[in-house]
């Protein structure tokens, strides 16, 4: 997701996985709640009623997918579900950290940033300003993961609600920088 501008609508991006699977139709194709992000870069939210960039059940890790290219239909489904496991059959994290960079959500009326469960995310040089400017409720951040929560981000609280940050708990390190 690169370069959107997403304003006035009820959430900006909000992921709900709290399904998992969600159907019987794809549960043999993704694993929706560990899917990676890929590239996140440029996109701008504003101006939304309740989320900005906002995830629910989601934490990416390494899943092993066919390739785009695959001739027989299932480009980008699962390869190998063991992929989707937490650990591998080595004790080894399988966790993928995705970076959101040079984000801008702001005005957002309800929760800022951040999400309920999820992990393994990254904002990077990001302007953060909503009603709660950030907000998480639990964080995972895998063993393989080098970067910090947010890093050369901007977090503003709305002059009017003066909330502040509503940090995560959970098993992470909550670093910023």
């Amino acid at each position: 997701m690169i370069g959107n501008v997403v304003w006035g609508m009820n959430s900006c991006f909000y992921i709900d996985q709290t399904l998992n699977p969600p159907s019987e139709s794809i549960s043999d194709k993704v694993c929706g709640a560990f899917m990676p992000f890929g590239t996140t870069e440029g996109n701008v939210f504003h101006s939304c009623s309740t989320f900005g960039w906002y995830l629910v059940n989601h934490f990416p890790r390494s899943v092993t997918q066919y390739p785009e290219t695959q001739s027989d239909g299932r480009g980008g489904y699962v390869d190998d579900f063991d992929s989707c496991r937490a650990f591998n059959s080595q004790g080894e994290s399988q966790g993928e950290p995705a970076l959101i960079e040079n984000h801008v959500d702001y005005d957002i009326r309800a929760f800022g940033a951040g999400g309920y469960e999820y992990g393994d995310i990254s904002f990077v040089n990001s302007r953060i300003e909503g009603r709660t400017g950030l907000y998480g409720k639990t964080y995972y951040r895998s063993p393989n993961n080098p970067h910090p929560f947010f890093d050369g981000c901007e977090i503003v609280s709305m002059h009017y609600a003066n909330v502040g940050l509503n940090l995560p708990g959970g098993e992470a390190l909550i670093e910023f920088r």
